[in-house]
């Protein structure tokens, strides 16, 4: 009765708290009040909560279905500061003159090495992105915050060293004078490496439900899928998810897709159900990919290939204001 109430939760640490939500979403279970009394107690105590301990907040919150609208912004607007704060601090301490300082995070992928993030491990970052794609959150400054996180590495202090390709390229290659890459590489390997083909799909999924195309980004998420399908620890559904993800953002490269596009082939096509053959035959046709066993499995299962359907909201929009017209029996005779 107290822990419905939100008796009981005023007691709790932050870590007890984060497990409970933890405990409901790892379940599935809808308690909406029960999770309305977590959501404010944890916008309470945010600041004492790490960020890994957000993270697992966040992605318990969008499994159980419970949305709070204010703790959501203030969780992106805290991991928004704390990225460009470390990513300041670094270019300080590697960097003399500094020509980079200050600059904004959602323009290049700097390096973020800070005490802050030394816990932050890359599945934390992957439950930020699928959190906040989840709740709709459409900051492309946010998400370009966590692409810099997922390419550092994990440590509190990282030596670096210069990279020679980004301080060889002109400045004015970019829009508004940035560069294209960071102008200082680190010498152990990012969070990036540790993710397994699931992780990476994942992060290009909630990428492309966030609708941001990180060019940078995704170059190298692709570049170490690839090396996943060289070693053959990429499963038929991460190929089929990450194809309808680039489609969703029209992103291409061509060489990643079209292997992905082969394991599915290999695979065999006739184990897509309708919907998984029609989405990917949308997203082939997007990326400009064309495959004869494709074009051969949909014309035997969606003869006529398929038209897009009627937008169910602009249908019920025209329902509303169309006028209908009385019978003859029931208009008033006017003669």
């Amino acid at each position: 009765s107290k822990l419905k109430t939100g008796a009981a939760l005023k007691e709790m640490g932050p870590e007890e708290l984060v497990g409970t939500a933890y405990a409901f979403g790892k379940f599935g279970s809808s308690q909406p009040v029960l999770m309305d009394y977590v959501c404010v107690e944890a916008r309470k105590r945010l600041r004492s909560l790490s960020f890994g301990q957000m993270s697992q907040l966040l992605v318990s919150l969008a499994k159980t279905g419970s949305s709070n609208g204010p703790l959501v912004k203030r969780m992106a607007t805290l991991l928004k500061r704390g990225v460009a704060s470390a990513a300041i601090a670094t270019a300080e301490e590697t960097m003399e003159n500094g020509p980079e300082k200050g600059k904004a995070v959602g323009v290049t992928p700097l390096l973020v090495v800070s005490p802050a993030f030394s816990e932050t491990t890359a599945n934390d970052v992957c439950n930020f992105a699928y959190g906040f794609s989840r709740f709709n959150v459409r900051d492309e400054k946010l998400f370009h915050s966590l692409a810099s996180l997922i390419l550092s590495p994990q440590t509190a202090h990282a030596p670096l060293a210069p990279n020679e390709e980004a301080r060889q390229a002109p400045s004015s290659d970019t829009p508004g004078g940035e560069r294209r890459a960071s102008p200082w590489v680190s010498t152990q390997p990012p969070r990036l490496f540790s993710l397994s083909s699931e992780g990476l799909v994942h992060l290009v999924c909630s990428f492309a439900k966030a609708n941001v195309a990180h060019d940078f980004f995704l170059k190298r998420l692709l570049t170490q899928i690839g090396h996943q399908i060289e070693r053959r620890n990429f499963e038929p559904k991460h190929a089929l998810d990450l194809l309808i993800a680039c489609g969703r953002l029209k992103w291409r490269h061509t060489e990643i897709q079209t292997r992905a596009a082969q394991l599915l082939i290999d695979t065999g096509t006739d184990r897509l159900s309708v919907l998984e053959l029609t989405r990917l035959m949308a997203a082939c046709e997007s990326l400009g990919l064309h495959f004869e066993e494709l074009e051969r499995r949909a014309s035997e299962v969606l003869p006529g290939r398929p038209r897009v359907r009627e937008n169910p909201g602009w249908r019920g929009h025209r329902q509303k204001t169309q006028k209908h017209r009385k019978s003859v029996r029931k208009r008033k005779w006017t003669w």
